[in-house]
């Protein structure tokens, strides 16, 4: 059931997701699995009271979640906070493309304007 929740279980073996579920109320111990559920994502940043800030790249590539991620607020449902790294990742990737188009589409149409 926890796979058709949380569909990057899928991407683990049996016995890796049994380790993540036994394992509920330390939610660090899901750094050893994150690059399997998360391509390019090598572990998330953990503050002292196990409150996520960011996510760090196997490059070591340090990018900083705009709102933080309490997990200790799922209650031992690895799979709910997992889904909200989903959102904020998503949420992340939209901004910064948005960010690009504008950027991009306003040095398009002024060097358009200014250079004729």
């Amino acid at each position: 059931m926890k796979r058709l929740y949380f569909a990057r279980f899928f991407f683990l073996s049996n016995d890796e997701l049994l380790e993540i579920l036994s394992e509920t109320k330390d939610p660090t111990r899901v750094q050893p699995h994150m690059k399997k559920c998360f391509e390019g994502i090598s572990k998330l940043d953990f503050d002292i009271e196990k409150i996520i800030k960011g996510m760090i790249s196997s490059e070591s590539e340090n990018v900083k979640f705009t709102n933080t991620i309490d997990p200790l607020l799922a209650k031992g449902c690895v799979e709910k906070w997992l889904l909200q790294v989903c959102g904020m990742i998503l949420f992340l990737f939209q901004s910064v493309y948005i960010s690009v188009c504008l950027y991009f589409g306003l040095f398009i149409y002024l060097s358009f304007f200014f250079c004729r």
